[in-house]
């Protein structure tokens, strides 16, 4: 074997060394904000180390603003936050403080926030801005939401304001143990209409948000993910769906009012599924 691909062998072997431990620290992607007005207006990424989980922290800007941190944080320092008042003898006031938990048990404390699984911390600590809308575990029985979904009239929803293709947003939601929503009467469409004002009272990161919606050739109809029914409720918007030459290739989407005035309550559009859009996920109570 020649030098050159000695070399050529080694770079390789490092290269997949490198990627085995990128593989084995990054176990978590957390949505990653430094001082944003709400969690659910970060749309950047982080990928964490190893022991390391999502959080989100609230905290008051030089301005006197509530604003939030967003990451990845260790999840000992979570399970230390959190266990506080039983440590506070062990470790003392000085470690306890560096936490931002106040002395007086009276005072209500910043939301600090920690949990489990890729991108999860979009939803915490909404309580501290009062617009929290039906975050997971709402209600009981038949109509419990897992962490993170929404709990609605008839089933869990999770609204993802970054933006991705329609492939990747149903990828996002398969893992979820959910598929891209089917909005199947006015009623649900009235209920994510109100969830998508909640994320934001002002601006919205999206031009739209993914559904399942998507055209069948062959039977010349629009047609939804869960299979169960043809889109027999639309609500599109103007000039809509729009004649393609590859209708096959177009998706439904609901279009942001605010960047679209015309599609006012978050109207529908025909989009191709190549476009990079918000995306919002739907599955059955727990």
């Amino acid at each position: 074997m020649s030098d050159q691909m000695k070399l050529v062998v080694i770079v390789l072997l490092l290269l997949h060394q490198v990627s085995a431990m990128v593989r084995r620290d990054s176990t978590a992607r957390c949505l990653e904000c430094h001082g944003t007005d709400s969690p659910l207006s970060c749309n950047k990424w982080a990928l964490c180390g190893q022991g390391e989980i999502c959080f989100t922290q609230e905290f008051t800007d030089s301005n006197g603003d509530k604003k939030f941190r967003m990451g990845c944080e260790e999840k000992t320092r979570c399970d230390l936050y959190f266990n506080a008042e039983a440590v506070l003898g062990i470790l003392g006031r000085r470690e306890v403080t560096d936490l931002d938990l106040d002395d007086d048990p009276a005072t209500p404390r910043p939301c600090y926030q920690c949990c489990s699984g890729d991108d999860c911390n979009d939803r915490l600590c909404l309580d501290s801005l009062g617009t929290q809308p039906g975050v997971g575990n709402s209600g009981t029985g038949s109509h419990t939401c897992p962490p993170t979904f929404i709990s609605g009239p008839h089933s869990c929803y999770y609204i993802a304001s970054w933006a991705v293709t329609w492939t990747q947003a149903r990828q996002d939601c398969k893992r979820r143990g959910a598929d891209l929503v089917s909005v199947n009467s006015q009623q649900e469409q009235s209920f994510l209409v109100t969830q998508l004002k909640l994320i934001n009272s002002t601006t919205y990161p999206s031009y739209g948000y993914w559904t399942g919606g998507y055209y069948v050739m062959a039977l010349d109809e629009w047609h939804w993910l869960d299979l169960t029914t043809t889109a027999s409720f639309t609500t599109w918007g103007p000039a809509q769906p729009s004649s393609a030459t590859y209708p096959y290739n177009y998706r439904i989407a609901m279009v942001n009012p605010i960047k679209y005035p015309t599609f006012s309550g978050w109207a529908w559009q025909n989009y191709s599924y190549t476009s990079a859009l918000g995306f919002i996920c739907e599955r059955s109570f727990v």
